[in-house]
């Protein structure tokens, strides 16, 4: 009987300590303590208060701890959790005076300040809010609000809620909903806010660059393909673009052999010889079409042709530099397929986001130089199709 009756005085006891904890204001509850450790024991208790939906306590600790910290060195709550607090507390009018008034200026004066030591406040404002999402829209929905003002914090809501596990609420998803305020909504209040902090896209800059080596075949026509064989290119390409515009810088050297005996002012260059064509090129395309594993691009663009002996034939016999074909204008035209290989994807947020990616080149052009205005009997174009190997480069800026 005696245990019983103890059993039953610590159980009271402990309820009347209870009683007194709940019944204590926070000035006595936190007063004996100094301001960073008002602010930690403030921070539990509005955490315990919230997951056991004491949302008024949740209310008045709040108001407490922001009038604790209320000087220039302290912070009771990072953005977000006051945000979220807000919303449960339905404190709507302070919510987006809170959200609006964020600017530079405040970010400053806020990484100026003494933060709160990490806890689990912030992962149970999220938690919570994310199985209560559907309670807290309602609860704007029936708020004495602007359609306009409600339609932000049900878009600012799922913006302080999204997180990488969120099985529904994406950036991609985000911009969507920000592109349809943004829309519906033309320079409003809050615009500033949903492009600098909700609404992330990405898009290309105007400027890109690619560079390339190729290798591939060329075959001449008409009088030139009677005195040079088909050849075998090899060189290297740079790509500078502008929007859909792209310039191509190329040097094109190709080798093959002579088909028959050609006769220069004092001697013969013999059958069989090797001879170089050197082909350099700058010339001008446009993107007619895109997707993400081709681009095809036609140019056109002006050359110089030269085709002669190779530079060791030469040394061993100076004359033969008569025989070269100097250097005559060429008109070209033609198509570039770009094959993209491995095409990295941009982070959501990093400082510089590029845009990279190794691509295989097909390109066919067909040149037509003018050897025939200086030379008798060498008329003709000269067809070729290369296949190179690069990389592509462009910066992706921010869409705001």
């Amino acid at each position: 009987m005696s245990k019983n009756i103890l059993i039953c005085l610590l159980i009271f006891s402990h309820l009347i300590v209870l009683g007194q904890h709940d019944n204590l204001n926070f000035d006595e509850l936190l007063s004996s303590n100094s301001k960073p450790e008002n602010i930690i024991t403030g921070r539990k208790l509005i955490r315990e208060y919230f997951l056991n939906g004491e949302i008024d306590k949740v209310r008045e600790l709040k108001n407490y701890l922001i009038n604790v910290a209320a000087d220039q060195e302290y912070i009771a709550f990072y953005p977000v959790e006051y945000w979220i607090i807000l919303y449960w507390t339905e404190e709507y009018t302070s919510l987006i005076s809170a959200i609006i008034d964020v600017d530079s200026l405040e970010v400053e004066r806020f990484q100026n300040k003494i933060k709160p030591q990490y806890d689990l406040l912030l992962e149970s404002l999220q938690e919570k809010s994310i199985s209560a999402q559907t309670k807290l829209e309602a609860s704007i929905q029936s708020a004495s609000l602007s359609d306009i003002k409600k339609d932000f914090l049900m878009l600012h809501l799922k913006y302080i809620t999204a997180n990488d596990d969120h099985e529904v609420i994406t950036q991609e998803t985000l911009n969507v909903f920000a592109d349809e305020f943004l829309l519906n909504n033309p320079e409003s209040e809050f615009e500033v806010f949903i492009r600098n902090y909700i609404r992330f896209k990405y898009v290309p800059a105007k400027w890109s660059f690619a560079a390339e080596l190729f290798s591939g075949y060329g075959m001449f026509t008409n009088e030139l393909s009677g005195h040079f064989g088909n050849l075998v290119p090899i060189g290297f390409g740079i790509d500078v673009s502008y929007k859909n515009f792209t310039l191509y810088l190329r040097d094109f050297i190709g080798r093959g052999q002579t088909k028959d005996e050609i006769s220069y002012a004092s001697g013969t260059w013999e059958k069989g010889s090797e001879y170089d064509v050197l082909l350099p090129e700058a010339s001008v395309g446009y993107l007619v079409f895109e997707h993400k594993l081709l681009k095809i691009s036609p140019f056109a663009g002006i050359s110089s042709s030269e085709i002669g002996p190779i530079y060791f034939d030469i040394v061993d016999n100076p004359e033969l530099e008569k025989a070269v074909l100097d250097f005559t204008t060429t008109y070209t035209i033609g198509m570039n397929l770009d094959i993209k290989l491995g095409q990295s994807k941009v982070p959501m947020f990093t400082q510089k986001p590029k845009q990279r990616y190794w691509m295989v080149r097909i390109r066919y052009a067909f040149n037509m130089p003018q050897f025939d205005d200086k030379y008798d009997g060498y008329n003709g174009n000269l067809h070729y199709l290369t296949v190179g190997f690069g990389r592509f480069f462009r910066k992706i800026k921010r869409d705001i």
